[in-house]
This record gives structure tokens, C-alpha cells and sequence, in this order.
């Protein structure tokens, strides 16, 4: 059925196009995801690993599903990254390059193959009295300065073989800051996005893979687990109702900026040095190359609050793991420098030891299917 919808709606060049950019094992990925979806539009002026839809989640009466977005200055940031921040990565192309060049995973300066499935959640109202949950109304109030997501890392493109289940809470920080100029005071404002990372309840993190190849439930069951937790413990004295299903991960704090960091994103800046030096051994290609270049100026940088955590190991239980992360994003590629280290000897326990992030390119884009024009949509990218 997917496949015939497909065919109606491209051409066979289209097709074999779409095919030879995204590669067999991202198709089969998507076509998980897709399952899931129904079909709001294809943009035949887009990429084709642009795939808009909407989701086909169930209902549920106690809960209301139509939001609008009001978009004001301060959140076009924090409306644009949560644009990106959501859809599917995979870095299947990097793995192929890897093995035509002999490099193997961990010791042999490879990668493994990394799908990631980034999932928003809406901000939710619980009336802790009748646990009823309702979206915010644009005629309530705006909606609040924070940004809920569900996400999944799996390896070799299967869906079941999920390592990692996280839930990120974004918040927008406007951080005032006082310039001094022979007694003039400016004001300078600096605006930041900071990510609260969390684990998901086992109980939760088991359902969630019982739904592994159909992403887009997620978000109802998280809210389904919540109310249905609440309301089987009367005594429950938690008054904020999302720590029932979810747990801080302490210390793991990142901050999301559009600069990157000197130091830390040198990953960053040794690539783009080295698309700078194409594009002067091309001039032929110079405005495409040009493009190419000002692409990469347009994205979103992390890193670790504290610069490292020491955290327990969700594969062995017992061990400490001393993690150190660097993260950016851009429209179509997500870059994840994760790295793991025993922290008694200092020995990898994950990660490229070359000190080449996961590439992570695009496979889906999933946008909500709102019933008008406000929201995200045409909005300036505030990083560009």
C-alpha cells in the first residue's frame, strides 16, 4: 500500500534518486515509521528524505489533541530547533564509507550503524485532581517556554535492537548580560536552549518497545501511562506528574547555542576547513560548493553543562561509565560525538576513537498537521 502511494506520486528517475540517497537499510527504516503516518504533502522542491506527515495516533477522551502555536520573537529559536530536533537520523552512509576504507567499529576507527528516532511530546495540562489532561489553548495561554521529546537509538537499523530510550526536556534561556563603555551600560541578550536529559521508568521503557516499530504512539502512551498511574495511587504526593514515568539523569545537562565551541566542536571546525579547501580545488563548482559551506554556519551546537557525568551503565549493570558528549545539528544531518569511558582506567568503552562524531543524516521530517497557518512554518532560521 506505502508502496503504491509512492509510485502515484514520483516518477521512476524520482524513485531511483530517492533510492541511491537514502540507501536500502533507511528505506526499510522508514517504512516502520511511515506505517504509522498519514500523508499530509510531498514537496517535490524539497530533498527527497523529506517526508511531511502527520500523525495517526489513537484517540483518547480525556484528552485534547488540537494545538496552535503562537510564535513570538524569543521562541523562533526554540520553534526552529524543535523543527530539526525531530524525525529520524541514520549515519548508514558513513558506515558504508567506513568499510570501503577497512575501518571496523570502536578499535578499528569505525562506526557502528546508528538509527535515532526523535519523537516530540506535547506539553500537557494535568488537572492532578481528576488526572484529565488537555493541550494548551492559544485562548488559555501561550504555550509554556518548553519543548518535551521522546527518543530511541538502535542499532543496524532494527528497531528491536533499541540500546538507549531518552527523554529530553528543552527549555529557552535568556540569559541579560551588561556590557561597560565609559559608564555607558548596554544591555546584551543571549539566548540559549537547555536540555534536562532523562531515563524512562522501566515499566514505561518496556511498553515503549513493545511499540518499537510504530514511534508515533509513543506520545499517547506516555500520557496513557501517566494518567493511569496516577489514578491507581491515591496516595500519590508527586506534584509534577511526568516524574512518574521519567528520571533525571543528574548531572547531564546540555546547552544548545548557534556558536560553536573552540574547543569542543573542533570536529566541527576541522570540517568545514576541509569543505573550504574543496571549494578553492573546485572552482568549477564554486557556487554550488559556496552554498555547501554557508550550510553548515546554520545549525545548532551542544555541550555537556559540567563537561563530563559519571552515570551507571544501562547495558552492565554495576559499571560506571564516565560519558563526554559534543552534539550539533542541522536541518538534514544530526552529528553525535557520544563517547564512554571506564573511568578507573580511562579505557573506551563506546565511541570513535578517531574523534569522528556519528554522521547522522536525515530519513523522515515529521510535522504537526496543525488546522492553520501559525506556528514554525516560514519562520526565519535565527541561526542563519
Amino acid at each position: 500500500r506505502f508502496l503504491f502511494l509512492v509510485i502515484l506520486q514520483i516518477s521512476f528517475q524520482e524513485c531511483k534518486a530517492f533510492l541511491s540517497i537514502i540507501g536500502p537499510t533507511p528505506l526499510s527504516l522508514s517504512l516502520h515509521h511511515l506505517q504509522q503516518m498519514s500523508f499530509k504533502k510531498y514537496d517535490k522542491t524539497q530533498s527527497p528524505t523529506k517526508l511531511y506527515a502527520s500523525s495517526s495516533s489513537r484517540t483518547n477522551t480525556s484528552t485534547t489533541t488540537r494545538t496552535r502555536t503562537r510564535t513570538t520573537t524569543n521562541t523562533i529559536m526554540l520553534d526552529q530547533f524543535s523543527k530539526w530536533f525531530c524525525g529520524d537520523f541514520d549515519n548508514y552512509h558513513q558506515v558504508v564509507q567506513d568499510r570501503l576504507h577497512g575501518l571496523l567499529p570502536r578499535e578499528g576507527g569505525g562506526h557502528e550503524h546508528i538509527h535515532c528516532t526523535l519523537i516530540p511530546i506535547p506539553t500537557m495540562k494535568y488537572n492532578t485532581t481528576t488526572t484529565t489532561t488537555t493541550t494548551f489553548h492559544e485562548e488559555e495561554q501561550s504555550p509554556p517556554q518548553i519543548r518535551n521529546f521522546l527518543a530511541a537509538f538502535y542499532f543496524d537499523g532494527t528497531p528491536q535492537r533499541i540500546f538507549r530510550f531518552r527523554f529530553y526536556q528543552v527549555t529557552l534561556v535568556t540569559e541579560n548580560e551588561t556590557e561597560n563603555d565609559n559608564d555607558n551600560h548596554d544591555s546584551l541578550s543571549t539566548t540559549k536552549l537547555h536540555m534536562k536529559l532523562f531515563t524512562l521508568i522501566p515499566e514505561l521503557e518496556g511498553q515503549m518497545r513493545q511499540l518499537a516499530t510504530s514511534p508515533m504512539e509513543w506520545p499517547q502512551l506516555y500520557h496513557d501511562y501517566i494518567t493511569t498511574t496516577w489514578n491507581n495511587n491515591k496516595n500519590n504526593t508527586n506534584d509534577n506528574p511526568d516524574r512518574i514515568a521519567i528520571q533525571e539523569l543528574s548531572g547531564c545537562d546540555v546547552e544548545w547555542t548557534c556558536q560553536p565551541d573552540v574547543i569542543q566542536h573542533e570536529y566541527y571546525i576541522r570540517e568545514k576547513e576541509i569543505r573550504r579547501r574543496q571549494q578553492e580545488q573546485q572552482q568549477e563548482e564554486e557556487q554550488e560548493e559556496e552554498q555547501e559551506s554557508s550550510m553548515m554556519d546554520d545549525a545548532y551546537h551542544a555541550i555537556m553543562v559540567h563537561g563530563e557525568a559519571l552515570v551507571d551503565s544501562q547495558m552492565v549493570p554495576g559499571q560506571k561509565i564516565r560519558i563526554r558528549d559534543q552534539l550539533s545539528l542541522w536541518n538534514n544531518e544530526f552529528w553525535i560525538h557520544d563517547r564512554g569511558y571506564d573511568p578507573d582506567t580511562g579505557d573506551y568503552i563506546y565511541g570513535n576513537q578517531k574523534g569522528i562524531p556519528y554522521h547522522l543524516k536525515r530519513v523522515t521530517t515529521i510535522e504537526q498537521d496543525n488546522n492553520d497557518n501559525d506556528g514554525i512554518q516560514g519562520q526565519k532560521n535565527s541561526c542563519g
